[in-house]
């Protein structure tokens, strides 16, 4: 996989904040902000510096881990899409279930997965998990259009890009 070096990504790291709206008030907290620069990529990836304050009082909560071998991801492999798709204040987080359709190499470097659960506008970004809850995607493309005759391929960048890469 030939992916960015990493002088192509930019790292922000002054005077960006997570603000998180709880019952007491709003709460700030500090993060560090990389930005891939190379054409096509279109990743930003947000550092917080403790995510254990921001989420401390959520039960069980854990971190997101990367998948470690991507070298056995299959067609067929069930998935676990996360997001905040058409987001307005106040919905939940939505969890759509389904699998890996097929799998497709990009620009001669780009690993992508083609998924069954719909990318709604506004998932782009959401993670896509593995079995394991592991990350093993980004969701990138899917349908944008309210016709419902269009075809739409459900697009995801694998995951593995981000070791790399940042």
């Amino acid at each position: 996989l030939l992916i960015p070096h990493k002088n192509m990504v930019e790292d922000i790291s002054q005077n960006y904040w997570i603000f998180r709206f709880t019952k007491s008030g709003v709460k700030s907290y500090p993060l560090k902000l990389r930005i891939a620069k190379e054409y096509p990529i279109d990743i930003a990836i947000f550092d917080l510096q403790d995510p254990s304050k921001l989420f401390n009082d959520i039960n069980n909560f854990r971190p997101l881990k990367l998948r470690q071998a991507f070298d056995n991801i299959n067609v067929s492999e069930l998935i676990t899409l996360l997001g905040w798709p058409s987001y307005t204040p106040g919905e939940t987080l939505s969890i759509r279930s389904g699998n890996i359709v097929g799998t497709a190499i990009k620009s001669g470097r780009f690993n992508m997965l083609y998924l069954s659960p719909q990318i709604i506008e506004g998932n782009s970004g959401g993670p896509v998990l593995d079995k394991d809850d592991n990350v093993i995607g980004i969701a990138q493309k899917g349908n944008n259009s309210n016709n419902p005759n269009e075809v739409t391929k459900f697009v995801a960048m694998r995951a593995d890009i981000l070791i790399s890469n940042f």
